[in-house]
């Protein structure tokens, strides 16, 4: 019998996506409320996340994506360290634009990483915070 090495490091990283994609896809985390703004254009035909505006930007910004079919969706705002700082997530989402406002008034000035996942769809871009 052969004996397989793995490091403690990958086996966390793998539960952890694990929990990850369970929390993302569970019924039970439906946190759609009022920052979200439906409604800006019916029926885009793909998935998509667009750069955050203004960038940089001082205490809000707006982030937009498109939904191409019912799904859950979630953004996810890490700081440079890789620690994060927001998440928003978006159960049943219908088809459509939406817009996310962002309040970092108790951000520190500094470079941001948001990431927008769906059920098919990874994004990622870069914000700037300057205070």
């Amino acid at each position: 019998m052969k004996k397989i090495n793995i490091s403690l490091s990958v086996l966390f990283i793998a539960i952890m996506v694990f929990i990850m994609n369970v929390h993302l896809f569970s019924q039970e985390n439906n946190v759609i409320a009022s920052k979200l703004n439906a409604g800006l254009k019916d029926n885009p035909v793909e998935f998509k996340v667009y750069q955050n505006f203004p960038n940089p930007f001082y205490n809000s910004t707006t982030i937009k994506f498109d939904i191409a079919s019912q799904s859950d969706a979630k953004l996810t705002i890490y700081d440079s360290n890789g620690n994060e700082v927001k998440c928003y997530l978006y159960n049943n989402i219908k088809p459509g634009t939406y817009q996310v406002n962002i309040d970092a008034s108790y951000f520190n000035t500094g470079d941001y990483n948001y990431i927008f996942q769906s059920e098919n769809y990874t994004q990622t871009y870069t914000m700037r915070v300057v205070k």
